[in-house]
């Protein structure tokens, strides 16, 4: 989960650099987005785990098994 949670984060942070760089039609401007966009992926993959190891503790999947 850790290598695909940092490879969702990176393809966001490329994705939308190169599309702010589109918009603007400047990379150094695209570019300019890209620690506030890193900082929001620490963020939301600390979140995950988070809400994961609640989600798991409160053995919640076994709500969902038939």
């Amino acid at each position: 989960m850790l290598v695909a949670s940092l490879i969702g984060t990176l393809e966001g942070i490329i994705g939308y650099t190169l599309v702010g760089a589109i918009i603007y039609h400047s990379l150094p401007t695209g570019l300019m987005q890209a620690p506030g966009l890193i900082v929001e992926g620490i963020v939301n993959m600390v979140a995950f785990y988070i809400i994961y190891g609640a989600l798991n503790a409160g053995k919640v999947k076994q709500l969902f098994k038939r």
